[in-house]
């Protein structure tokens, strides 16, 4: 029964970071920067610090995904 205990916490925590992952509005791509097909907290955060603006001169649902410590575009994306 003590190994239960000792899992709990482990497996939750892996829980929360696989749902972190699955539910960013990135793609796994994005949020992988550095490309080592392992995504780090640091990455991890950074993919929860983006803002949502629609594409200038775009009227088809076009939005731009972008980091919010620099402006710079991360990822596009349009609704069809």
């Amino acid at each position: 029964m003590k190994i239960v205990r000792i899992l709990v916490v482990p497996v939750l925590l892996l829980f929360i970071y696989g749902a972190a992952i699955y539910f960013s509005p990135l793609p796994y791509e994005i949020i992988d920067q550095n490309k080592s097909n392992i995504v780090s907290v640091v990455e991890l955060i950074d993919a929860y610090d983006i803002g949502k603006r629609a594409q200038a001169g775009s009227h088809s649902g076009c939005y731009e995904y972008y980091w919010l410590k620099d402006g710079l575009p991360a990822y596009e994306t349009c609704q069809i």
